[in-house]
């Protein structure tokens, strides 16, 4: 990567990172259509695969939060933490998909019912 655009990609990071993996967390969770969960989904794993670091802080902070855990009471404590893991460990975008469908099954109260497999 030219050094340029390292630098550029560190101050997007640095300056919005927090803000995109929200939007992105917020988005998969339950306020965008599941048919753009793939593209979201890419976007976490893209993130998440160059900063590991820096997205563990995002992701903890952002899904142990007050805000995300009243608007999305069915995400349990062991939950988060297995998508948490899960997102960081990923070597593939395949991987980091399976884990956002299954998180966003869990946050939409889709888990147990045969439309939120079917069409995961």
């Amino acid at each position: 990567m030219n050094v340029n655009l390292t630098r550029e990609a560190d101050l997007l990071m640095e300056l919005h990172g927090k803000q995109i993996v929200s939007a992105v967390l917020y988005a998969v969770a339950s306020s965008a259509p599941r048919s753009t969960t793939v593209n979201l989904g890419e976007v976490l794993y893209c993130i998440a695969s160059k900063r590991s670091a820096q997205s563990r802080a995002y992701l903890t902070e952002i899904l142990f939060s007050d805000d995300f855990t009243s608007k999305h009471p069915l995400s349990t404590q062991k939950a988060k933490e297995q998508f948490i893991s899960s997102i960081l460990a990923a070597r593939s975008g395949n991987k980091a998909r399976v884990a956002i469908n299954q998180f966003q099954i869990i946050t939409r109260g889709l888990e147990g019912t045969s439309y939120g497999y079917a069409t995961s």
